[in-house]
């Protein structure tokens, strides 16, 4: 009875009988129609289909894989142009400047990260007749070696592709090099940058020619040389075949169909153009396997249709169910949400749904509105920000992509800043209204922002609590022309209201949203070049500027942010030298003594400042002494600046690196413990780096400037010192040795013998 009964219900609703009756007539009468054109005319379009499909997928990713080709090729030739490996690099001794050999390895291990598909980078010197290479570890270059690089630097050209044996591998496989001759715009090279292709990445890039999971890829050179990586050893036959094919062709690019033991494929082939070289690529699918499944699922498709007519019927009725069983979920989460059971009645199931929608539609313009009503606050936010200067480190897209996210519109739009200053306080009788600062800077405010929506399309008001505003705008090309209407009529009603006077500096414009922040400075700053007089004055900084009356500014900002910068870098020459340039800046723009002493108190000011920010305890690096009042005692510039530089900075970066350096070894300290007890597991740099909260880079280097050696030459020492013991102590195999002190038995053979200079098992023959 449950079961009529839901047939029922089903039933009597109209889109579910429709949805029934479409699908019956889906199942049964196009299944015939559709059967004898699949049979008759299918198979042949598929496979002319399949044919296309598979010839514009090749080109299209053969595309990508020659961009990425070309993009190699093009930064190698770049690397052998920079100035690090000019001629002078054949005259230094690698063995007396560790510091140049060590950055050598560190350029070369940076060259190896910047492309994916390099597996490793090497640098290759012909050192009067004594080889030397970077691999990226500094080694002399054995006979074997020397035969396999030095041929790339007589064979007439500076950038080419070679096949190489690969070293790494012991089952002596080909590998893909790219090479170029150094110096690069030199005619007699001595030496030659080697990238070394990652074989498996390579492969996995070549795959990706292949538009199915069946069929094969692969690269011929112009020597008509498979290129690495290798085909797999059962498609052998197969590929040279399809190769011989391939070669005899006229056309450098094209598709065709080959047939091999039976079987059709679908072949497209085309050209890389390498410097030097041309490389064919060559991709096939197999069409048999795809389409003998099709013609005999077209033949089984008559059958099925004419004869399950009762069958159709009643998969129908659950195909419908399943297909309506969203529209019911989402009906019954509509009833549920009004609470209107037996809505279905009186309304189709659209008509619910609409409804639903309807409501939806409703709060989400709820939230809009409520959005909008917060986008001042944020826009204010961001401004204060961006005019403090913490915003100084972001690039100018980040910075207009920002602003557009708060709702401003600022392509091809100019900004100024204007900043409002009141005054004239003192002959005010004191009352509730205007003994109060914050009140009158938010009566201020107020008046400026019921004035900008008359005058202006996009602004900002932002209170500095200190009788002052500052405006922000973003102009029209009509909105210049209205600076000065809108100044004169906000002067007279705050004159007419709070009966004070207003100094009124008005920014240059400027169309970069990173210099918003100088503008606030500038007008902050100009409004000190005002005239002492308790009047109303407008101060037009493009004006002023024009007019020639101030060099670089009363204060140099720049070069103040350029001074902090180098602080927080602990670069002393840096600091040396932009202190130097501030001080010039200051005296040149200053008028008086008073000028000079006051903007070295507000660096000294900023720096304090500075200090504070990065934790450090003031009082412990200057035990207690009154700065300002030393700097204060100070009448010679010259002298200013050196007490600044010994007095203030020196023992304050000292003090840092005291810190940085315990904290250092305490992480060191706690690296090599960990070592020494879990040498015999999977260890590796980033493994440690992770497990003590750093990273690699920090950790590699910390760790070689304490102990004196690197991460992995110390944890090698460490476990063949093990090794050691365990075969002259005990009586263990030599591959249970291995892998006590977490080595594979191969890589353990080699590396001991490196180190020991005796394999494992002659060592213990000899120590046993």
């Amino acid at each position: 009875m449950g079961l009529v009964k839901k047939i029922r219900r089903g039933w009597s609703r109209e889109y579910f009988r429709k949805n029934f009756l479409l699908i019956l007539f889906i199942a049964f009468i196009p299944g015939v129609i559709s059967g004898i054109g699949i049979n008759w005319f299918g198979v042949n379009e598929l496979k002319n289909g399949l044919r296309e499909r598979h010839d514009s997928q090749i080109t299209e990713k053969a595309e990508i894989i020659n961009d990425q080709l070309d993009y190699l090729e093009m930064s190698l030739s770049y690397w052998a142009f920079e100035k690090r490996f000019g001629p002078e690099l054949i005259d230094r001794n690698f063995v007396k400047d560790v510091t140049e050999t060590r950055d050598m390895m560190q350029m070369l291990r940076v060259l190896q990260a910047s492309h994916p598909l390099i597996k490793k980078v090497e640098l290759y010197l012909n050192k009067d007749n004594q080889p030397l290479l970077f691999s990226p570890f500094y080694s002399e270059v054995s006979a074997v070696d020397y035969s396999i690089y030095q041929p790339s630097l007589s064979r007439g050209y500076s950038l080419g592709w070679e096949q190489v044996d690969d070293r790494s591998n012991e089952g002596g496989t080909e590998t893909t090099v790219l090479s170029h001759a150094i110096p690069g715009s030199s005619q007699e090279p001595f030496g030659s940058l080697n990238v070394t292709l990652d074989q498996e990445k390579f492969g996995q890039l070549l795959q990706t020619l292949k538009p199915y999971d069946h069929g094969t890829t692969f690269l011929i050179n112009g020597q008509n040389e498979t290129i690495p990586p290798a085909v797999p050893l059962e498609e052998t036959h197969f590929v040279s075949a399809l190769k011989n094919e391939v070669v005899q062709l006229d056309n450098q690019e094209g598709s065709f169909v080959f047939t091999y033991n039976g079987d059709s494929y679908s072949v497209s082939y085309g050209v890389f153009k390498r410097v030097n070289d041309t490389w064919t690529y060559v991709s096939a699918a197999p069409l048999s396997a795809i389409t003998a499944p099709i013609e005999l699922v077209s033949k089984s498709i008559m059958v099925i249709s004419v004869t399950g007519l009762g069958l159709a019927l009643v998969l129908t009725w659950f195909g419908s169910k399943k297909i309506y069983r969203p529209v019911e979920q989402l009906i019954e989460r509509v009833q549920e949400e009004y609470q209107e059971v037996d809505s279905t009645k009186q309304k189709g199931e659209f008509s619910l749904i609409e409804e639903g929608f309807t409501h939806l539609f409703q709060e989400r313009q709820r939230l809009k509105s409520r959005l909008n009503s917060e986008t001042p606050q944020l826009q204010k936010s961001f401004l204060i920000q961006m005019s403090q200067g913490y915003l100084y480190q972001q690039n100018e897209q980040q910075l207009i992509n920002r602003m557009e996210n708060y709702g401003w519109k600022v392509n091809d739009k100019r900004f100024r800043v204007i900043d409002i200053q009141a005054s004239g306080t003192e002959e005010l009788n004191q009352s509730f209204i205007t003994s109060d600062d914050s009140l009158i800077t938010f009566s201020i405010q107020n008046v400026i922002e019921e004035l900008c929506e008359k005058y202006f399309h996009q602004y900002s008001v932002l209170d500095n609590y200190d009788l002052s505003v500052s405006l922000f705008l973003i102009e029209e090309d009509s909105d210049s022309a209205l600076i000065k209407d809108f100044i004169q009529e906000m002067t007279a009603i705050i004159n007419r209201l709070l009966h004070m006077q207003l100094i009124i500096t008005v920014s240059e414009r400027t169309d970069q949203v990173k210099r918003i922040h100088t503008l606030f400075e500038e007008t902050r700053q100009g409004k000190y070049q005002r005239r002492f007089k308790n009047q109303n004055q407008v101060l037009f900084l493009e004006e002023v500027q024009q007019r020639g009356t101030r060099s670089y500014g009363m204060y140099p900002f720049e070069v103040e942010r350029e001074v902090i910068q180098a602080i927080r870098n602990g670069e002393k020459l840096q600091i040396q030298n932009h202190l130097q340039l501030f001080l010039n800046q200051l005296v040149a723009g200053a008028k008086t003594w008073e000028n000079i002493q006051m903007g070295m108190l507000q660096l000294f000011s900023r720096i304090q400042h500075e200090m504070l920010h990065s934790d450090i305890h003031l009082e412990e690096v200057y035990a207690n002494r009154n700065l300002y009042a030393e700097l204060s005692l100070i009448k010679e510039p010259v002298r200013m600046l050196s007490w600044m530089e010994v007095e203030v900075i020196d023992p304050y970066l000292t003090h840092l690196n005291e810190r940085v350096n315990l904290e250092t070894k305490r992480l060191i300290e706690s690296v090599i413990d960990y070592l020494k007890t879990s040498y015999m597991n999977d260890i590796s740099l980033d493994h440690c780096a992770e497990m003590f909260g750093t990273n690699a880079h920090t950790l590699s280097r910390s760790f070689k400037k304490m102990t004196g050696v690197k991460f992995i030459d110390y944890l090698t020492e460490l476990r063949i010192d093990k090794s050691k013991q365990l075969l002259s102590g005990t009586t263990m195999k030599i591959h249970e040795v291995a892998e006590q002190v977490g080595y594979r038995h191969s890589y353990f053979n080699r590396i001991f013998k490196k180190s020991a200079s005796l394999s494992p098992s002659e060592y213990r023959k000899k120590y046993g």
